[in-house]
């Protein structure tokens, strides 16, 4: 076994303890290993390296930022659904990132779940306007007699919008009709108000 004196805490190891350095003699770092990781710990704690190798990092992402994020996305993925300790890590950081940043984090995911959904439940989740109450619905209903103001027959009934969200139509009750199925699907995008009390 050959052995090799370290020139940092001069003791004599095995060679196998040193690092590779192709620019000496025996192929071999001069430092052994825990003394090169001291050494190079002591450099990067430095306040004016960490801010260099900051930069240095920052600026080689940037040009590497395409070519790096497919790469880091298929590793993540894989060691998440292959690792259950990291997936439990992972869920984990999410629900503590979600409770402490609501206006952040929460907000983003909520908007990229409202990409299918319909644009009144859109505003609704923003907060441009409140949607009428259940209560209300019931009410609308009773009020006309239980049957689609459209055909006149008694079938399960479905809010529709007098002036559609599209057109700039409120989800509030004052733009609400109660029609059934068919009759909602054939009025479409029009703006007919089927409402007797309301028809000018």
């Amino acid at each position: 076994m050959q052995i090799k004196k370290c020139s940092h805490c001069q003791q004599e190891k095995s060679i196998e303890e040193f690092w590779n350095n192709r620019a000496t003699k025996d192929g071999k770092q001069h430092c052994c290993i825990p003394c090169t990781k001291e050494n190079n710990q002591k450099y990067i704690s430095k306040p004016e390296k960490q801010e260099k190798i900051k930069k240095a990092a920052q600026t080689w992402y940037a040009e590497n930022k395409d070519r790096i994020t497919p790469i880091r996305r298929e590793y993540d993925n894989n060691r998440w659904r292959n690792d259950p300790e990291y997936r439990q890590k992972k869920n984990k950081q999410s629900l503590e990132r979600y409770a402490t940043d609501r206006t952040g984090y929460g907000t983003r995911r909520r908007i990229q779940g409202m990409i299918a959904l319909p644009s009144h439940q859109k505003k609704i989740l923003t907060g441009k306007y409140e949607p009428y109450t259940y209560e209300q619905w019931l009410g609308l209903i009773e009020k006309y007699g239980t049957k689609c103001l459209c055909c006149g027959e008694e079938k399960e009934l479905r809010p529709e919008h007098v002036i559609p969200i599209s057109k700039g139509g409120d989800h509030n009750i004052d733009n609400i009709q109660p029609l059934c199925l068919h009759c909602n699907l054939v009025k479409g995008v029009k703006d007919t108000d089927y409402r007797p009390d309301k028809r000018k």
